[in-house]
């Protein structure tokens, strides 16, 4: 055990613990500041650079193909990620087409304001964001090439987090990618450090970071959570910063 663990136990996962935006009715500028700062964590914390590594193989296999890819993001957030994804697979040139996903309306509503903003018409049109509940995702199964979960894994407990792996393998003919948290000290206080010491850091997001690395999942939790969902072929590799990105891509 280290020093930091005398100051808080990450030993086992702290599930009963509830983000702030676990609550879907949370809302306002709570909220929208809470999705920025996970834009820039995103961006500048190793969340897209994970993304986009797992991702490559497919994107270039669909170029080679001169395919189209479909794919679908839960618990899509401020749907950072979605507008990261079509830009690059846009510069590979590979179609991409995003289904977006999020179970609370008022994320839903920040993602298409955002998107509308930030990107092109041809790009916008290749995001569809929508609510729904990703533990019961009303899709055809086969219904995207990939499923992608990023900082969203560790908001389940492990029958939750079971039970979305195999709904994302059941919609994904071509395999799924999640991007989340490695449950460490080091990433621990790094994120209370840097929620304190970054100008304009919002309420919720200060609250919620250090409270997603207690939630968070080892590389043993898992690939027994793979075991459980049933998933062929699954490979769990660490990215940085204190990520693990779980993929059968």
């Amino acid at each position: 055990m280290t020093w930091a663990d005398h100051i808080i136990s990450l030993d086992e996962r702290a599930p009963r613990h509830q983000e702030q935006m676990d609550d879907l009715g949370a809302g306002g500028a709570a909220l929208d500041g809470a999705l920025a700062d996970l834009r820039w964590a995103n961006r500048w914390l190793g969340g897209w650079a994970s993304v986009r590594q797992a991702l490559r193989p497919l994107v270039k296999a669909s170029r080679a193909a001169r395919a189209a890819l479909r794919l679908v993001d839960l618990g899509t957030g401020g749907a950072d990620l979605p507008a990261r994804l079509v830009r690059w697979a846009d510069g590979q040139g590979v179609p991409l087409k995003v289904v977006a996903l999020d179970a609370n309306p008022h994320a839903v509503a920040f993602a298409r304001a955002w998107l509308d903003r930030r990107l092109p018409p041809y790009l916008r049109a290749r995001i569809e964001v929508r609510e729904g509940d990703a533990l019961d995702l009303a899709f055809e199964e086969g219904a995207f090439d990939v499923a992608l979960a990023a900082l969203f894994l560790h908001h389940f407990d492990a029958a939750g987090a079971a039970r979305l792996l195999g709904e994302m393998d059941r919609v994904a003919t071509r395999g799924l990618v999640v991007s989340d948290l490695h449950r460490h000290p080091a990433a621990y206080l790094g994120v209370k450090a840097l929620a304190k010491a970054r100008p304009g850091t919002s309420a919720m997001f200060a609250h919620d970071a250090p409270l997603s690395v207690r939630r968070g999942y080892r590389r043993a939790e898992l690939r027994a959570l793979a075991t459980r969902a049933d998933l062929n072929g699954a490979a769990v590799r660490w990215r940085w910063a204190f990520r693990w990105v779980l993929s059968t891509v």
